[in-house]
């Protein structure tokens, strides 16, 4: 690739800017921006003649820019003392957890005091993340190879759900209450025979009858307490669907709490990205290409559609590998086809996959 002076009025869409533009010393967008529609017709507003960006020429042999070279992302993280510290962290949290829900389901005579202990604990789960580089979804990208049991899956949903409740600007006190309902909306899971939980191979249908019981016994072991209803009913409606088509009632849209609609998206996206003794995880960006096939039915439009913005801006930067062997990193995603994201790769090739439907990304490397 080379930096080529280009005048502004030609410079192409999604290009990819070589050096930082000021204007009266001020930044207006740093090196490696993509150089989308609007940012390019922002940029115009400054009156400026031209731009100095990177051209992929076809025999060009000149090495990539420096940004561009860096080790693969998950291995970096792996490797830092933030994960490290967080992965510690997680552990410990997830064994205490893990001792109070069995309490919880076990021990009705002390069900409220250890209640009071889940509510304490979870309000320290900011701490378990509190690295500068790496935020939490970060973080559990890079524990996506354990095996994702119950508890692990309740905490996942517990932090992707606080992270959901910023993307919609909630309050602090109902961001806490949804990380709440995203901790215990799987709790009915203690009561179904561990054998079909945890089962490698597909269900029969019987045995899916037991599973589809675990909401109400969730709501059950719930109701007597003085959690706040809303995390209740995210334990009683978390695979209701707004068409009709979930369980265990299969009531529609305006009869779903709005916070059992929240912890629903949260719960489906990260059970399909996680471990399990049957599967690999899946890629996230193939998780939602999937469930923007069933946006329309399946899912509150305003939520899911703030759910893809919000999670697509998570792997901005983000280092991947295509279908066709072609690493690099996440660029641009552009809200209705997020999906297909302008991709760097680290020889210096530009990718833009909505150009390319036969390319998917594989996986996050």
């Amino acid at each position: 690739m080379n930096i080529v002076s280009t005048p502004l009025e030609s410079v192409p869409p999604y290009s990819i800017l070589a050096e930082d533009v000021y204007v009266n010393f001020t930044l207006i967008s740093p090196s490696g921006s993509i150089l989308t529609p609007t940012l390019l017709s922002n940029i115009k507003k400054y009156q400026l003649e031209s731009l100095n960006i990177w051209v992929d020429e076809k025999k060009d042999s000149s090495p990539p820019p420096a940004a561009l070279t860096r080790k693969t992302q998950l291995e970096q993280m792996k490797q830092s003392s933030d994960f490290k510290e967080f992965k510690q962290n997680y552990t410990s949290t997830l064994s205490s957890f893990q001792q109070n829900m069995y309490a919880l389901v076990n021990d009705p005579s002390h069900q409220q005091e250890v209640i009071n202990s889940i509510v304490e604990e979870s309000l320290h789960y900011s701490e378990l993340h509190t690295s500068e580089e790496y935020n939490a979804l970060d973080m559990i990208i890079c524990m996506k190879e354990f095996d994702d049991s119950t508890f692990s899956h309740s905490l996942n949903v517990s932090l992707i759900c606080e992270a959901f409740g910023s993307w919609l600007n909630m309050s602090k006190e109902n961001i806490e209450l949804l990380r709440l309902a995203g901790l215990l909306h799987d709790i009915g899971k203690l009561t179904i025979d561990k054998d079909i939980i945890t089962k490698p191979g597909k269900l029969l249908d019987h045995e899916f009858n037991e599973i589809k019981k675990h909401p109400l016994a969730g709501y059950q072991i719930l109701k007597n307490t003085d959690l706040d209803v809303r995390i209740h009913y995210a334990a009683l409606q978390h695979h209701e669907k707004i068409d009709g088509s979930g369980y265990p009632f299969g009531i529609k849209e305006k009869q779903i709490h709005y916070i059992s609609k929240i912890v629903s998206i949260v719960d489906v996206y990260e059970a399909m990205t996680a471990t399990r003794c049957y599967r690999k995880p899946m890629c996230p960006f193939k998780v939602l290409q999937i469930m923007r096939h069933d946006a329309t039915t399946k899912y509150d439009l305003n939520l899911i559609a703030t759910f893809f913005s919000g999670i697509t801006s998570t792997y901005i930067n983000k280092s991947v590998e295509l279908s066709d062997g072609s690493k690099g990193v996440v660029k641009y995603t552009a809200k209705s086809e997020f999906d297909k994201p302008t991709i760097v790769c680290f020889n210096g090739k530009i990718i833009h996959m909505k150009e390319h439907p036969e390319l998917y990304i594989k996986e996050l490397i």
